[in-house]
């Protein structure tokens, strides 16, 4: 995922397989194994990687407001 920020639409992510590894400006960087969640709120800019070579699978749901 590229650099992106979610002002406005706050998020929660679950990794299903794999590995996750974000990038959060400001804060550090952060390994998500399969079973984690985190959450992406309004001031959340970040991007994120698979570094392993096993294949990595997360959803990602968006909150937008009407």
């Amino acid at each position: 995922m590229p650099l992106h920020s979610h002002k406005g639409r706050p998020g929660i992510v679950t990794v299903l397989k794999g590995t996750l590894t974000e990038h959060v400006e400001g804060k550090g960087v952060f390994d998500y194994h399969e079973g984690d969640t985190f959450v992406e709120d309004k001031n959340t800019v970040h991007w994120a990687e698979n570094r392993t070579s096993q294949a990595t699978v997360v959803l990602a749901s968006d909150v937008y407001k009407p």
